[in-house]
């Protein structure tokens, strides 16, 4: 079916303007231009699964009073990698990343980072802000459970010159965090040692350090220590 609209040329004079257009393109037309402006919302922000296994990701479109919800359309940006049903059931393939993208017929969309094979795991170091929005202030640990990071590596201050109490206040608040959030943590500290004893020596004070600010969370820990030599070479 189509409908013919009928109507003067912007250009002044008088002769009819005819437009030819599918009943299924204006519907789609006047759906977009007319219906609620529908938010939509996924409940991940990123996803880990490992190869061969299935993960549900959902939706939330609109609100409570929000009285008739699209469709929601569901695409994967690499189906190699991840693929992704109409229901949101993700399935990982092959090692890598993909984009799930949850879309509605009125345009508005959201992502998901889906990690296939590994698992996604955050960097705090003293000047890391909110991981939500960039800004430099504390971490809402909260906020990292729930849009799915699986892991925190904690940077810690092995340099025992001059006052690093503040740093490992921090540190400990830090650890505190992640283990109230059910989020595994390992330690990191990056080293200035120039030859094997200044190393001996920053372990030393590294442990010191961690059964004076966390005494109660080191047997909660339950990934490695890294130890960052970055720019460092011994000399004997």
């Amino acid at each position: 079916m189509c409908i013919a609209l009928g109507g003067k040329n912007t250009d002044g004079d008088d002769k009819d303007n005819h437009a030819m257009i599918d009943s299924k393109n204006l519907f789609e037309w006047a759906f977009k231009n007319f219906s609620d402006n529908i938010e939509i919302s996924l409940d991940k922000r990123f996803k880990s699964i490992q190869l061969g296994e299935s993960a549900k990701l959902s939706a939330k479109v609109g609100d409570n009073n929000t009285k008739s919800k699209p469709a929601v359309e569901w695409s994967s940006s690499d189906d190699l990698i991840a693929t992704v049903d109409q229901n949101g059931v993700v399935t990982a393939h092959s090692l890598g990343q993909a984009d799930i993208t949850a879309k509605t017929q009125t345009g508005n969309f959201d992502v998901c980072t889906v990690s296939c094979g590994f698992y996604n795991g955050i960097d705090v170091t003293l000047n890391t802000g909110d991981y939500s929005t960039g800004e430099k202030a504390p971490l809402d640990w909260k906020v990292l459970k729930n849009i799915g990071i699986d892991f925190a590596i904690i940077r810690a201050d092995a340099d025992s010159d001059g006052d690093s109490s503040q740093n490992y206040e921090k540190f400990a608040k830090d650890v505190k965090a992640a283990v109230e959030n059910d989020i595994p943590y390992g330690i990191s500290f990056v080293s200035n040692a120039k030859n094997a004893n200044d190393a001996k020596e920053e372990a030393e004070y590294l442990v010191k350090k961690l059964k004076e600010y966390i005494p109660n969370y080191l047997d909660k820990m339950s990934l490695a220590i890294a130890y960052d030599m970055t720019d460092v070479r011994f000399k004997d």
